[in-house]
């Protein structure tokens, strides 16, 4: 029975029943709430239908997915494909690190096929990061337990073992590279733990060590590492020491002998420490590639003069990549010409360029596809660009901008170099602790935000001496930067139409975070029957990052900047 023709319906809640009416309404309420009743348990019944018929969705659906899943095309690569796709996955800038949040600790979380292949795979585990700066991503974490030599101890062995008999390359870094940063404190004992574990994995692996990478301010570590003879390290070929600018311990002294810098196997030695360059024990003749940035007690005394770049070219024949720190302009005692046959890069940030020329050009570079001055990658010896072969890069950053008189150290570089086809003229857009304040800025202010009021002009004396000369004669590719989208006094336009025939790509970078718009004068040469091609790059925008992050950001911005022309 409905309530709906109930006599009582149109009544309010102020309705007050009479002893008869709650009667009434007492005999209508009987079947309403039997039906109620029926419509609950109906109800209950069609949602435990409904939650058995989810359940079978469920199952059935977990079941069609996994057969799904075994027609996926990667499941039909072999194992060696895979394997091949693992090490692709691995960093390319450093050694892998300790996370489970990138290869190869990563690649095991994906399901048991994958995680036994990995460790299958002995050349995704031959290289290890561990750092023990806690400021840092790669710093080893146990998940939710702050305990990173208990994590370190249990990991490394399994770690290394799974590489077989590879050799290894074995990387530490203790303490920060930013000026910001807080140096660990030797008295901090997890952080000397780790330091501890790292030296004690070395001892026991040394049989084994391809490639030793050590950044560290800590003296007992370089005491312990002075211990290492080259006879029991049969497999190292590449060493990489960095020292902190105000160590205490000068290398190649008395202080401070290597003997495993001597080992007659090396072929890539990097050194950033207090020393001497020709002091250092190496095996100059065996040596490929090379990076040295040396300083002394009051940052110049161990910079290499003149004749020491020479006498560096001297005993390297075998280069292949080479980068020197900071050549002061001295005399020059010599006039022996050399033949570097084999060298590709030569990177020489800092560089006096009047003096490096002079050397230049008593020295024969057959090979030579990329030369650099100025601003480089912290830390790391340049790769060559992806350009045609045969092919020269030159390139000059920073303060190396400000080159108006023909007499410019600048145009001295070109001079020696008249096969250059690719020249590139570069302030980063940010570089805030490897480049040079413009003379209007303030270094204290410039320190703190890490902005530079760079105050550069490239007028048109530049590219007027550059076509006067005929300088570069093999130019295809110029790239320079501009703080403003403003061309004109730069002397560019003119100089692009008289040599549209033989230059075929420009790029230009603005400073300006706005798009610009081509000039007219270079769309009608665009539009010509030349084939010129140009690109108009603006700035990234400005992104806040940790401190950590900030020198790897600026590695990416610089990279990105410069890449987008080569792709």
């Amino acid at each position: 029975m409905s309530l709906d023709r109930s006599p009582f319906k149109d009544y309010d809640s102020s309705f007050l029943p009479t002893d008869a009416q709650i009667s009434a309404i007492r005999e209508l309420l009987v079947e309403p709430r039997a039906h109620l009743a029926q419509l609950d348990a109906d109800i209950d019944t069609m949602t435990n239908a409904l939650a058995a018929l989810r359940e079978q969705r469920r199952r059935l659906r977990r079941a069609v997915l996994t057969h799904e899943s075994f027609l996926a095309p990667i499941r039909r690569l072999p194992p060696e494909v895979l394997q091949e796709i693992f090490l692709a996955c691995l960093p390319l800038d450093r050694q892998a690190s300790t996370q489970t949040t990138e290869a190869p600790l990563l690649l095991g979380c994906v399901c048991r096929y994958w995680r036994q292949l990995s460790h299958e795979t002995a050349d995704l585990w031959t290289g290890v990061l561990v750092c023990g700066d806690r400021e840092t991503p790669y710093y080893p974490q146990m998940g939710h337990i702050d305990n990173a030599p208990l994590r370190l101890s249990t990991l490394l062995p399994r770690w290394l073992a799974r590489a077989g008999t590879r050799p290894l390359s074995l990387s530490f870094v203790e303490r920060s590279t930013h000026p910001w940063t807080p140096d660990p404190s030797s008295s901090n004992t997890e952080v000397q733990s780790v330091s501890e574990i790292m030296l004690s994995t070395v001892l026991q692996t040394q049989h084994r060590i391809g490639r030793l990478e050590v950044s560290s301010g800590r003296a007992e570590l370089w005491r312990t590492l002075q211990a290492l003879e080259s006879s029991n390290m049969p497999q190292l070929t590449d060493i990489r020491f960095i020292f902190p600018p105000d160590h205490e311990l000068r290398l190649g002294s008395n202080q401070l002998q290597v003997p495993i810098l001597q080992h007659p196997g090396l072929r890539s030695v990097s050194i950033e420490a207090s020393a001497t360059s020709l002091e250092l024990p190496l095996p100059w003749g065996n040596l490929v590639e090379l990076r040295l940035a040396c300083f002394g007690d009051n940052m110049s005394d161990g910079r290499p003069m003149q004749s020491d770049l020479h006498e560096i070219f001297r005993r390297c024949p075998r280069l292949v990549r080479c980068e020197l720190n900071f050549v002061r302009s001295t005399h020059l005692s010599t006039s022996e010409t050399l033949q570097l046959p084999f060298l590709e890069e030569l990177a020489l940030p800092g560089n006096d360029l009047d003096a490096t020329a002079k050397v230049l050009h008593l020295v024969a570079m057959p090979m030579l596809r990329s030369l650099r001055f100025g601003s480089m990658e912290n830390r790391e010896i340049l790769r060559p660009l992806r350009a045609a072969s045969p092919s020269l890069t030159v390139e000059f950053s920073s303060y190396y901008f400000f080159a108006e008189d023909p007499e410019s150290p600048l145009f001295s570089i070109l001079r020696e170099v008249p096969q250059t086809t690719h020249l590139r003229l570069l302030m980063y857009p940010f570089d805030p602790y490897r480049s040079v304040p413009g003379p209007a800025t303030n270094f204290n202010t410039a320190t703190r935000t890490g902005i530079y009021d760079w105050k550069w002009q490239l007028g048109d004396g530049f590219f007027r001496s550059l076509e006067a000369e005929n300088l570069c004669p093999h130019l295809q590719h110029i790239y320079f930067s501009l703080q403003s989208s403003q061309l004109a006094g730069t002397g560019f336009i003119p100089f692009l139409r008289d040599c549209s025939r033989r230059v075929k790509h420009v790029t230009i970078f603005f400073q300006t975070h706005e798009p610009v718009d081509v000039p007219e004068e270079i769309q009608a040469l665009e539009a010509g029957p030349d084939g010129l091609r140009v690109d108009l790059l603006c700035a990234p925008k400005p992104v806040h990052h940790v401190p950590w992050d900030i020198e790897r950001r600026g590695a990416e911005l610089r990279r990105a900047s410069i890449d987008s022309v080569y792709r």
